[in-house]
This record gives structure tokens, C-alpha cells and sequence, in this order.
């Protein structure tokens, strides 16, 4: 997997004091300072390859902050990314997600999506 996120996840918490991931950025990262995990090869992305691959070799308990936009409804084993993610956050370290409500007109005109959220999902 390009861009070593062991390595990343440490040169990030020398640098900042903090380590926040990005998955599933695309072409953009919200925050400069964050390590950008994408399955496409752009420029804003620091590691190429799946979120899960890459949460399960991010140091346990390493990362402060767990962001991702528009990225959730895309995988399969949401389940999983989530368990992995738990994995990788210290303790007191937050997951923030934005996704798309099942009852937007345009969540079933994107073959690409392949889980549904509604109001109560993470519950």
C-alpha cells in the first residue's frame, strides 16, 4: 500500500500533536494537515488503497479524529470500517461521518451506493 500510514500516523503526531484520517476523500481533503485515505490514485491522497487495509495498519489507538464525507454509502462492510476505525481511535477519539438519508431522491440514481442510512442507523 503506497504511502506507509504507520509512518504518516507518527510523522503527523510529531508535526501536530494530533492525527486525523480522511477516508474516502477523492480528490479534496477537507483539513491539509490529515492523512487522506482513498481507494483512487489523486493528488490530494496520502494512501492509496482500501479504508479497512488501512485502518487495520494505522497503530492501535493512534488517531484523534476519523472523518468522512459522502464515503460510507460506497462500501459494503460498513460494519467492519466501523470496528476498524474503533480500532485505530484512542480513547475519547471521535468518528464523524456525512452521509446521504435513504429518502434523498438522488441516493438511488448513484449505482455506486450500497448502504442505506436513515435517522436511526447508528443507533
Amino acid at each position: 500500500m503506497p504511502g506507509d500510514i504507520a509512518t504518516l500516523v507518527a510523522d503527523a503526531r510529531r508535526r501536530d500533536g494530533r492525527v486525523v484520517l480522511e477516508l474516502g476523500c477523492g480528490e479534496y481533503k477537507e483539513n491539509p494537515a490529515s492523512i487522506a485515505v482513498d481507494v483512487l490514485a489523486h493528488p490530494a491522497v496520502d494512501v492509496v488503497g482500501d479504508a479497512i487495509e488501512a485502518l487495520l495498519a494505522t497503530p492501535p489507538g493512534s488517531v484523534d479524529l476519523i472523518r468522512s464525507r459522502h464515503f460510507l454509502e460506497h462500501i459494503e462492510d460498513t460494519t467492519g470500517l466501523l470496528r476498524a476505525s474503533r480500532r485505530a481511535l484512542r480513547d475519547g477519539g471521535s468518528f464523524s461521518a456525512t452521509v446521504p438519508h435513504f429518502s434523498n431522491a438522488h441516493f438511488y440514481s448513484d449505482p455506486t451506493h450500497k448502504t442505506f442510512f436513515g435517522l436511526y442507523t447508528m443507533s
